[in-house]
């Protein structure tokens, strides 16, 4: 009987959960007891709404995703933190973007991360947008340039390998030289993009995505303590008072939130922050 062959993707899934399994025996074995985490280190003078509206790549039901009239219109429209979504691409820059390919947008499957950022500024992520139809892609140095310490921010690092892409020592760079660690707040759901962050700058403020239909050993956040997370964004079918109560010490922003029996759950739960896809429909003020 022939052998079935195992992909080379099979194998390095494989790896990456073993790899997580060992780090979290070894993180165990040396630590027995529960640490109290730290809230995260931000400006709280720039949250208006309670709780706070987290732009979803930012005003995305009336703008194109991610795009520099997006964050604008969000934060016209009385968000208090900017979310999207961090790519490396092929030249090194921080390009904001929310697949890991361009296909949504264009006949091309090509991936961000082997494209340079002047062939990722041909895709037009505006085409379904009469106002917005030529916007394009930018990166995270313009999204700093254009708002600064005015806002808050949460950035979601992209990248489901157990290899690192290189972004996080661009991105530490960026916040440090910005000064901008009272502003940042940097997710991922995968918890060795945020180790490598803790372990280049252990100022920055992470914390961890969160999914129903993840794997166990990410799902129930085994690895929170090790990469030192302070905060939390599951998704809103996640949250109930027992998760509420077992996260007490953690920021908790939840996701999934479109309509106002999914904010006003949300609120009631007492979460610290919405993600949402139109922030004028759900500020408190």
């Amino acid at each position: 009987m022939a052998r079935k062959k195992v992909s080379i993707k099979t194998v390095r899934k494989l790896f990456f959960v073993i790899v997580l399994l060992l780090i979290a025996l070894m993180f165990l074995v040396t630590f027995s007891v529960m640490i109290d985490k730290p809230e995260p280190n931000v400006d709280r003078s720039l949250i208006k709404n309670d709780p706070a509206v987290i732009a979803h790549r930012g005003a995305m039901d009336y703008a194109p995703e991610s795009s520099l009239n997006s964050f604008k219109l969000a934060k016209e429209k009385g968000a208090d933190i900017l979310e999207t979504d961090l790519h490396l691409t092929k030249d090194g820059k921080i390009v904001l973007f929310h697949d890991y390919d361009i296909s949504r947008f264009s006949d091309s499957g090509r991936l961000v991360k082997d494209m340079t950022l002047d062939e990722l500024r041909e895709v037009r992520i505006g085409r379904n947008y009469t106002d917005y139809s030529d916007d394009r892609m930018i990166v995270l140095d313009e999204l700093f340039d254009e708002f600064g310490k005015d806002t808050l921010y949460l950035l979601e690092v992209k990248n489901e390998d157990y290899a690192s892409t290189g972004i996080e020592p661009v991105l530490v760079k960026m916040i440090k030289d910005r000064d901008l660690y009272e502003n940042v707040f940097v997710s991922a759901f995968n918890p060795l993009v945020l180790m490598r962050l803790k372990r280049l700058d252990s100022n920055i403020n992470v914390g961890l995505n969160l999914r129903a239909d993840l794997a166990v050993y990410l799902r129930e956040t085994w690895f929170k303590e090790l990469a030192n997370v302070c905060f939390l964004v599951p998704r809103l079918d996640m949250i109930d008072e027992s998760f509420m109560n077992r996260y007490k010490n953690y920021f908790i922003f939840a996701w999934d939130i479109h309509t106002q029996e999914d904010y006003k759950r949300a609120k009631s739960l007492g979460v610290d922050g919405v993600v949402v896809d139109a922030p004028d429909r759900f500020t408190s003020n």
